[in-house]
């Protein structure tokens, strides 16, 4: 059954804030903002946008937790002593409440959109990776698009979260519904090692204690999956160029020569490029951030463009040791 929320309500019953029947608003204002979603569909975004405050990410939000969501909620749920059995059970529910006193924020918010917000600048992409070497730059194709990632949203959901705004025409002071995701405590801890679970698709972020730090949900490419031994972050490379190696994907002809693509965040290595030890491995972003954690990697162990900025911005070069767990290394 569909059901009406507020930015005013979202703050009262978390992690699924959501009254049974829709409050009575006089008016419409900057705190009083109606969206129509799904009753599941709402559950699944305020369970989602809690877990994104806190270390254990669930990715991208789109209110239909899956695979991402259950391993973010197991891993708050053993940081809280709870049985980590991935669902939002009473005690699990109630230790999300506690932990979003110290933050009051609404799920979801009313957002003017600045200049910056929609700065481009935007692009036509051809269809193959292989042809965009012949591209300007590898940007957001649309302002949509641009800020669908800044907001870490899906954009089928930001689309439902404003049924009557016509996304294709996006403009500063355009007003917008959207998730409030941002954790509520920052990462201001130099990151010592990264661990990073085959099994699970899961990258943590570690300080010298082994406390975790942030939790990402990965997608791990095959040659990565089977390397035996450690590395360490070598450099950290923004806005990278990428050299595009036809023999190293199946979907272009081995018989086109190599060529490079130009930087952006829909590149295949998105905003971020941090090389390891070993000689063409890294650890990147991503230009489609609803693919992590659901499908296959080229080679390296992709993340969505914020969460690898994130990283990138406090791991120690020649220091933050990177390792695998899962599969049958124990």
């Amino acid at each position: 059954m569909p059901i009406l929320l507020t930015l005013m309500s979202a703050a009262l019953a978390l992690p699924w804030p959501f009254r049974s029947e829709p409050p009575s608003l006089a008016e419409e204002d900057d705190t009083n903002t109606l969206v129509l979603l799904p009753l599941k569909e709402a559950e699944g975004l305020a369970l989602q946008v809690w877990l994104s405050r806190t270390p254990f990410q669930p990715g991208s939000i789109d209110g239909h937790p899956g695979a991402n969501t259950w391993h973010a909620l197991r891993a708050f749920q053993r940081s809280e002593g709870l049985p980590d059995t991935g669902r939002p059970d009473p005690k699990t529910r109630a230790a999300l409440r506690e932990a979003a006193h110290a933050d009051p924020r609404p799920v979801v918010r009313r957002h003017v959109l600045t200049a910056e917000d929609v700065a481009g600048p935007y692009v036509q992409l051809p269809e193959g990776l292989y042809d965009a070497h012949e591209s300007p730059c590898m940007c957001y194709r649309s302002p949509w698009e641009e800020v669908a990632e800044r907001f870490q949203v899906s954009p089928k959901l930001l689309a439902a979260l404003n049924p009557d705004t016509n996304l294709d025409a996006l403009a500063p002071g355009v007003a917008l519904v959207v998730p409030d995701p941002r954790p509520v405590r920052p990462l201001d801890t130099p990151v010592a090692a990264i661990r990073i679970d085959v099994d699970e698709m899961t990258l943590s972020a570690q300080d010298d204690a082994g406390n975790v730090l942030r939790q990402y949900p990965t997608v791990v490419g095959d040659t990565f999956a089977a390397y035996r031994g450690g590395m360490t972050v070598a450099n950290v490379s923004w806005d990278p160029d990428y050299n595009l190696d036809p023999d190293k994907w199946e979907e272009i002809p081995d018989s086109l020569p190599k060529v490079v693509i130009p930087p952006g965040p829909n590149s295949p290595v998105g905003v971020v490029w941090m090389g390891l030890s070993e000689d063409g491995f890294g650890i990147h972003g991503t230009s489609d951030p609803e693919t992590i954690g659901h499908t296959e990697s080229h080679g390296c162990v992709r993340l969505t463009n914020w969460s690898a900025t994130e990283l990138a911005e406090h791991v120690q070069r020649g220091k933050t040791e990177v390792r695998f767990v899962g599969l049958d290394r124990g």
